[in-house]
């Protein structure tokens, strides 16, 4: 009868318990993503900064592609 006249579960059952854990839960979660990507994209630009050893500049980077790749692997034929 208490659903009738407006009355409320009060805030200590165990869904209300549940749906708060589930809460942070998200919330931890998500800050932790959010830390690995800037994680991630540090070490990205570090690698793009790394002296590898040779010297890149005024190099030229040139791909080369098989054309019957596309057929063999995709089905798709390229060329004449």
């Amino acid at each position: 009868m208490d659903v009738l006249r407006g009355g409320t579960r009060s805030s200590t059952d165990a869904g209300s318990f549940l749906r708060k854990a589930l809460v942070v839960a998200q919330a931890a979660l998500s800050l932790s993503l959010v830390a690995g990507a800037g994680l991630m994209a540090q070490s990205l630009r570090n690698i793009q900064n790394q002296n590898m050893g040779f010297q890149t500049d005024h190099r030229i980077v040139v791909r080369i592609v098989d054309p019957s790749c596309n057929e063999r692997y995709f089905g798709e034929a390229t060329g004449p």
